[in-house]
């Protein structure tokens, strides 16, 4: 999207405005989205050996506009491989519905190898058990999940290493609730995310060059196909050129080339992208054709016959769905785990739903605000929060005082952060200077949301309650924070409670006081 300089810097003015413009009007609740592949049924029990396991993301966004990503290399080979520089050992999911935690763990420990760094394991059980609440034993028809839960969970807590909570199928599948879920004890916390980009689907033939752009210069990439579309092409054998076994069986050699098949059913199994073939033949109904994805696969080192792509499958470009719901961790995302910080948050679960205003007039300039009681003296650094959409800019305050039937909040503590996001997903805006907080006192975090193509209003990202989102299999069992997280729109007075919807996803990261000073209040 090209914009005029007039354009611009009637954004950048925007943005640095003093919040609030003073009209009499009230800012009724925003109204929900709901991605259109999560309300569908995900079918469960297909025939084979291994189990899946993914489920659509709620809040999927649009499809990445072709050509968004940058930088963009003119000239790529026709021919890349992760594997021996940016990839950890094949994994086994066993016989639980897992695979959207393995894929996401499966993508940090490969970001970490290329900082680079020894070689990591991660505990994936750490993150099962962590979002217990969200999940349903492998019984449950709908059990599964996403990899934007692994996500907010590597967020909120930290990576532990594999040993400190080995995965283990022999015992029961953790099961709701777990309290206090977050124990030291367990090991020393290794790894917190700070960013990951939500791509949306990125299967089509057409976005090839962008996804391969992607992992070429970000490294593997976290996505998603579905199973049942190459089941369906295995068994029974189209012609004397296809396998002729299912795909998720212990049969499948991974010589074979997935052909291209199409569908428009939702994904249902999570898997990593670390590479691709553009000479890599395929052969199957209705012709022959060349290039396929390498996919690092989470049913263990066995599967897939032997050889160098044990554990590894090769599938067409634009097949069985496979680069739908992808999305990445940058290198540069994730922060050693500290004990001195505090995640200030609301929104446990992280953002399963998007509001806005679609008006008339449509509204895509919102303003999100959490009221948050700091636990101790110290400075909120930073303050993180989730991005429905792609092309955003933001604006993020924190203030001292404020109500909710004013234009603005007043007396700003600290500095502020303003930019461009290029995708959707989960961000860290740092602070310019350190917004000095006092136990007990109340602070207002602010983030401001535009959209300059006015092409998406549901901008306010927010954790739902089960009862409003019929797509979600898990049963939320936290309820919505009254009088804390409140949002409105560029021309109205006051503000939107949100506790009728729920709790929106703007996040404070405090470092606590480590001085003798006793009034922070003060600075």
């Amino acid at each position: 999207m090209k914009m005029t300089k007039k354009i611009m810097i009637g954004i950048v003015a925007c943005l640095v405005l003093a919040v609030g413009l003073s009209l009499a009007e009230d800012t009724p609740l925003p109204s929900p989205y709901i991605n259109p592949e999560a309300k569908k049924e995900i079918k469960k029990g297909e025939p084979g050996f291994y189990p899946l396991g993914f489920q659509p993301n709620p809040v999927q966004p649009a499809t990445l506009a072709p050509g968004a990503f940058k930088p963009k290399v003119k000239v790529l080979p026709a021919a890349f491989d992760w594997r021996p520089s940016g990839t950890t050992s094949v994994k086994n999911q066993g016989a639980w519905p897992t695979c959207w935690i393995f894929g996401t763990i499966g993508e940090i420990e490969s970001k970490i190898k290329l900082l680079p760094s020894p070689d990591p394991d991660y505990a994936e059980m750490d993150v099962l058990e962590g979002v217990a609440e969200g999940t349903r034993p492998p019984a449950d028809p709908k059990a599964g999940g996403h990899t934007k839960e692994v996500a907010n969970h590597i967020s909120r807590y930290a990576t532990l290493d594999e040993a400190s909570n080995p995965y283990s199928t022999a015992g029961p599948f953790p099961s709701p609730p777990i309290t206090n879920y977050w124990n030291p004890a367990k090991g020393t916390g290794q790894k917190v995310a700070r960013e990951w980009h939500d791509l949306g689907n990125v299967d089509q033939i057409g976005q090839v060059s962008l996804l391969k752009n992607i992992i070429y210069t970000v490294g593997p990439v976290t996505a998603s196909v579905r199973v049942d579309t190459i089941n369906i092409w295995s068994s029974p054998p189209a012609s004397p050129t296809t396998p002729g076994v299912l795909f998720n069986s212990p049969g499948w050699n991974s010589n074979w080339v997935v052909p291209y098949l199409p569908t428009s059913s939702p994904p249902d199994h999570c898997i990593l992208i670390v590479g691709w073939d553009d000479n890599k033949a395929w052969y199957g109904t209705p012709t022959p054709g060349w290039g396929a994805w390498l996919v690092k696969n989470s049913w263990g080192a066995a599967w897939g016959g032997g050889g160098l792509d044990t554990g590894y499958f090769w599938i067409a470009y634009g097949s069985a769905r496979i680069g739908s719901q992808a999305g990445y961790f940058p290198r540069t995302g994730f922060t050693t785990y500290d004990s001195n910080e505090t995640l200030l948050h609301y929104d446990e679960f992280g953002s399963w739903g998007a509001s806005g205003w679609p008006g008339p007039p449509a509204q895509y300039d919102v303003w999100m605000l959490n009221v948050y009681t700091p636990p101790d003296n110290g400075a909120i650094d930073a303050i993180e929060f989730w991005a429905t959409y792609q092309n955003l800019y933001y604006d993020v305050r924190v203030f001292d005082t404020w109500t909710d039937t004013s234009s603005s909040p007043t007396v700003q503590l600290g500095g502020r952060a303003s930019g461009m996001l290029t995708d959707a997903g989960y961000y860290t805006a740092t602070l310019s200077s350190p917004a000095p907080v006092a136990s007990g006192n109340d602070v207002y975090v602010l983030v401001r949301i535009i959209d300059p193509s006015n092409s998406f209003i549901y901008l306010i990202p927010y954790e739902v309650d089960a009862g409003d989102l019929p797509a979600l299999w898990f049963p939320n069992s936290k309820q919505t924070q009254t009088n804390k997280c409140y949002a409105r729109y560029s021309t109205g007075n006051s503000w939107a409670n949100m506790s009728a919807l729920g709790d929106i996803g703007v996040r404070a990261r405090m470092t606590h006081a480590t001085s003798g000073i006793s009034d922070w209040s003060l600075f």
